[in-house]
């Protein structure tokens, strides 16, 4: 704008300085996400935590484009309006340079991520620097040239071309010094979180139109689908071992109701076997989401029990205090592997389970080893995810569970995925010990045909 008042009138400089004026107050979007964001970005990568840094720099950039992308479309849509409200209708000759000004949010506010939330915490506050003074010069010498002729016009042009520059000489610098694609990942992180926002849409309408000739099905929540999902496993190595994920089939979580295999196995069960289900006591340890969506569904009422998350009752599976025989049906799936005595924890399953009653159990099941593999001294995280598959196992069962489960008492008979239809995916995964099988458990001989 200094150049514009050196060469043009100060009519033209006053006109231009009100779209100057319009454009910065539309760029705060950038700055906010940077002042917001930067404390957190500056502790990521003083503590070498790369890939929580790249996912809030995705995440950052993401939002700030999005939302710069929708401010400028919108205010070249009402730029007239704009210009009218905030400087009266006598400026309106201003209105092709505000526009051509509004293209330059968009670049403005990725580099304002790039270079203050990536580029500064990495240390690398030269490569910014470098960026702007190429915008700088660029400015300078377009402006000589073409601001005597076009006036403002030129001027508006080029801002908008040197902060592209800007921009572009950032993502440069990112992917030069750091290694990191930064647009591509955030292209990619965006494309993913747009079909996670369309796919209930997306599956509604499929439900309507095709139905039952959708390849894949969730008996949890009664939908028909074009696919099952990857889930967040394989991005939580602190907290899942992902060794024990490579090689599985990842895409098998329901994106309706987040079911997994051993859900889906297990109500595939339920469906045709109803009838067990009606007006009996039920107890359902660590209820989850999928399982209690088809009981509620299903008029099936239970008492939730779980011993630090939200449920009807605070219980310790491994000393319960409630009667003997209280309840007609138990659903135990994932709970063994997580208490510090799980044999007290059986005994106490056949203590409160009714003599008519059964229990529906499952837990991870390592094939490769035979009974149950636990160890007392195992207590990090870290050793118990190396050992155990997950950062809050205490151990993991082998191949001869159903005999283990014998060994308590029961009499055990097996739900198999093998026996449910394809089109629930009733496979192993997506670790390798997300075991396709549960067991139901009776203290005497019974049949469920």
């Amino acid at each position: 704008m200094t150049m514009l008042g050196f060469m043009r009138t100060d009519y033209e400089t006053g006109l231009y300085s009100i779209a100057a004026r319009l454009k910065s107050i539309l760029t705060l979007t950038g700055v906010v996400v940077l002042t917001s964001a930067l404390p957190q970005a500056s502790e990521l990568w003083k503590n070498n935590n790369q890939e929580q840094f790249r996912l809030l720099a995705r995440k950052s950039l993401a939002l700030v484009g999005v939302v710069q992308l929708l401010v400028m479309v919108g205010s070249i849509v009402f730029s007239g309006l704009i210009i009218k409200i905030t400087s009266g209708s006598s400026f309106m000759e201003v209105k092709p340079a505000f526009r051509i000004l509004l293209f330059s949010l968009v670049p403005i506010g990725l580099s304002n991520i790039a270079g203050g939330l990536v580029l500064i915490p990495a240390g690398r506050e030269k490569r910014l620097l470098y960026s702007e003074i190429a915008g700088a010069v660029m400015s300078f010498i377009a402006n000589l040239i073409f601001i005597p002729k076009y006036s403002i016009i030129a001027a508006a042009s080029t801002t908008v071309a040197s902060e592209t520059l800007v921009c572009i000489l950032c993502f440069w610098y990112i992917k030069k010094d750091l290694g990191i694609n930064l647009i591509k990942e955030t292209v990619y992180f965006i494309a993913e979180k747009t079909k996670d926002i369309t796919e209930p849409f997306r599956i509604f309408l499929g439900n309507v139109l095709i139905g039952k000739k959708l390849p894949y099905y969730c008996p949890c929540c009664n939908k028909y689908l074009y696919s099952f999902k990857e889930g967040e496993y394989m991005r939580c190595p602190k907290f899942y071992n992902i060794d024990r994920y490579i090689g599985f089939d990842q895409k098998v979580v329901c994106p309706v109701c987040f079911s997994l295999p051993r859900h889906r196995i297990m109500v595939f069960w339920m469906k045709e076997h109803i009838e067990l289900f009606k007006n009996k006591r039920i107890l359902l340890f660590a209820p989850e989401l999928s399982v209690c969506l088809w009981m509620s569904r299903n008029g099936i009422s239970s008492t939730t029990a779980d011993l630090y998350k939200s449920a009807d009752l605070k219980l310790d599976i491994q000393d319960t205090k409630l009667d003997d025989a209280s309840y007609d049906i138990i659903i135990c799936n994932h709970v063994l592997e997580h208490v510090e005595n799980y044999a007290k924890a059986m005994q106490e399953l056949k203590r409160i389970i009714s003599p008519e009653g059964f229990i529906i159990i499952s837990f991870p099941v390592d094939l490769s080893i035979d009974n149950v593999y636990e160890n007392n001294s195992i207590t990090t995280p870290e050793d118990r995810l190396r050992e155990f598959g997950q950062n809050d196992h205490l151990r993991v069962f082998g191949k001869n569970s159903a005999a283990i489960l014998e060994s308590f008492g029961f009499e055990v008979r097996e739900i198999c995925g093998s026996d449910c239809d394809s089109k629930i995916k009733p496979v192993i995964g997506p670790a390798d010990y997300d075991f396709n099988k549960l067991w139901i458990l009776t203290t005497t001989k019974r049949t469920f045909d």
